[in-house]
């Protein structure tokens, strides 16, 4: 097996022995199709949850699972867990026979599988006098810590970004990249 973590490789095979090979176990790899994967996305996005996975459940939502079974509806694998098993554990082992093994696989296996887009919302907006509230709190308390310190400097960096998140509506990720400096000096 290629290096991978202990994590990464339990995964694999519980994704690969759980939810592939009682599928598709008795299609060689060199004979898989596109339609294949289809219809295992189609199967396994209509599967129940597995007992285990039912159990790490928070304790809030498995009543509710219990009565959504008993009425029929239980809950299926979310399209993430789908995504995971398929795009992930199925490609790395498809990859794995076709470089190591030399078995003959398609390249364009995973072509037809299409996924639901999810939903972005757009930007919500404060209401001026709700932006006002916000920015008046770091403001306060700045002036708090001044007359604490004796100090006459000016207002606090922070304050600044606050105001600059509030005015632009930016997140805190796109104001200041992944590494946490302002964009352009990471």
């Amino acid at each position: 097996m290629p290096l991978v973590r202990k994590a990464q490789a339990r995964d694999y095979k519980r994704h690969i022995e759980d939810y592939v090979l009682p599928k598709l176990g008795s299609v060689r790899l060199d004979c898989l199709t596109p339609r294949d994967l289809v219809g295992l996305q189609a199967e396994l996005l209509a599967q129940p949850l597995k007992r285990h996975a039912r159990k790490r459940l928070p304790e809030n939502q498995r009543d509710a699972e219990k009565q959504r079974r008993k009425a029929g509806d239980p809950r299926t694998l979310s399209i993430k867990y789908v995504r995971n098993i398929l795009l992930a554990s199925l490609r790395a082992m498809l990859r794995d026979a076709t470089f190591i093994d030399e078995i003959p696989v398609r390249s364009n296996l995973f072509r037809g599988l299409q996924w639901p887009r999810g939903i972005v919302p757009g930007p919500e907006p404060y209401e001026p006098e709700q932006r006002d509230r916000i920015l008046a709190v770091p403001r306060e308390a700045f002036r708090i810590a001044l007359r604490k310190t004796g100090s006459d400097r000016a207002q606090a960096p922070a304050s600044a970004v606050l105001r600059i998140l509030a005015y632009t509506l930016l997140d805190g990720h796109a104001a200041f990249g992944s590494c946490g400096a302002p964009l352009g000096r990471c």
